[in-house]
């Protein structure tokens, strides 16, 4: 194949007024020798292919309106619409031929996006109001290289061939209690959550969740008139890529709670190969104000989705929740402002619960770990006076799938 031209292009995402951050984005224009049908699988070495299809030049099995799984290609009426769209979880198709990705995009520099108005967003597909996706014929992360994705909408980034992750590359759509210039992923806290209200004086239960259950709210022992804690909503598998759930925020004007993971999506026509590290977890929920106050609850892990007939994976994916932020304190020896609650920072480790020991707050809950793990439960104050409110609860676990005629994932955050 003969390479007819290359060009540079430099996108930037302002980070704020004091800090630009430019990603280099490397076009490389060649003949149109992909086929963007995903789902029929490449030619075996003599040709063979699966009943019903035949072996087309481009070594792609093809057949008259049905796939490898023997249901029906995605069709909008046209004769067309077959190789305009790609994916399975998330079918997204281009308006016409004509705005198919004709460059492959190789990103050698680190990339900050808006998903909610970035211009790298393509806008002839047809589901631009709905995702942000960014599309290549060929699709190349370098290594030591960082995709940060923020705003309303999920990330897709979409290859009309072969998408690959190198070594030590990073997508990052993770949420986060700490000093940031955009402490939210992609699409965190959709308005599809659906919020608790904690009993009096109790710390924030998880609200909602993608793939395991966030952990409870606890309450200030011996406190009237309520009893009860505040209960985390169970897990609700998603049908379309989303973000997850904030956690629930404390009582008596308590601690705010974790914003959930962002949402990801990796579709590639014939092959995803991820050396590089995905990460999708919610925040830790902030502590108790210096009163008898509850602790917010914990993020919800967010979302990733891997979409190809092959897809091998090395390093982390994780989606993994926030943990609880402790209750405040107003009286005694052990007043004061709870301890928030952390993030994790790796597939194994839970979030850090929010913990104080000089304080009589309860401790939050430690996040989930790995997938469908639920978070613990929030704790109650430490004193015998019970004069600290209660802890709030870990986030739940978020939701990882991949969905590929081959697949070989090695890290414990998945599911088939």
């Amino acid at each position: 194949m003969m390479l007819h031209h290359v060009f540079g292009v430099t996108s930037c995402e302002v980070l704020g007024m004091r800090n630009r951050r430019c990603a280099g984005w490397l076009f490389v224009l060649v003949p149109a020798c992909f086929h963007p049908s995903y789902d029929h699988p490449t030619c075996g070495p003599n040709g063979e292919c699966p009943s019903g299809l035949t072996c087309s030049p481009q070594r792609v099995c093809e057949g008259e309106g049905a796939s490898d799984s023997g249901t029906p290609d995605v069709t909008d009426g046209t004769p067309d619409a077959a190789s305009r769209c790609f994916g399975s979880f998330d079918v997204v198709c281009f308006n016409t031929l004509a705005d198919l990705p004709k460059a492959p995009v190789i990103l050698t520099e680190d990339l900050t996006i808006d998903t909610g108005s970035s211009t790298m967003c393509d806008q002839h597909n047809d589901q631009m109001t709905r995702y942000c996706v960014v599309a290549g014929a060929g699709f190349t992360l370098s290594a030591f290289t960082t995709i940060r994705a923020y705003g309303t909408k999920p990330l897709i980034l979409l290859s009309a061939s072969t998408m690959t992750l190198q070594g030590a590359s990073t997508i990052d759509v993770r949420s986060t209690s700490a000093a940031d210039p955009h402490p939210t992923g992609a699409d965190a806290n959709p308005t599809a959550c659906i919020s608790g209200t904690p009993p009096e004086m109790a710390g924030g239960g998880y609200g909602g969740s993608l793939g395991g259950k966030g952990g409870d709210g606890e309450r200030l022992t011996g406190a009237a008139p309520t009893s009860g804690v505040a209960v985390a909503a169970l897990p609700s598998p998603p049908t379309q890529l989303r973000g997850g759930c904030p956690g629930g925020n404390g009582d008596k004007t308590g601690g705010l709670g974790g914003s959930g993971g962002g949402a990801v999506e990796l579709i590639a026509a014939m092959s995803i190969q991820l050396d590089g590290t995905i990460n999708a977890s919610g925040a830790g929920g902030h502590g108790g104000p210096a009163t008898q106050s509850g602790g917010g609850g914990g993020g919800s892990g967010g979302m990733i989705v891997l979409d190809a007939p092959s897809i091998t994976a090395g390093d982390p994916l994780f989606a993994n929740g926030g943990s609880g932020g402790q209750g405040g304190a107003g009286t005694g020896t052990g007043m004061g402002i709870g301890a928030d609650g952390g993030e994790s920072p790796d597939p194994p480790t839970q979030a850090p619960a929010g913990s104080n020991g000089g304080r009589d707050g309860g401790f939050g809950g430690t996040g989930s770990s790995g997938t469908r793990l639920p978070g613990n439960n929030g704790g109650i104050p430490a004193t015998a006076q019970n004069d600290g409110g209660g802890g709030g609860g870990g986030g739940g676990a978020g939701f990882i799938r991949a969905h590929g005629v081959t697949v070989n994932i090695a890290p414990p955050s998945f599911v088939p």
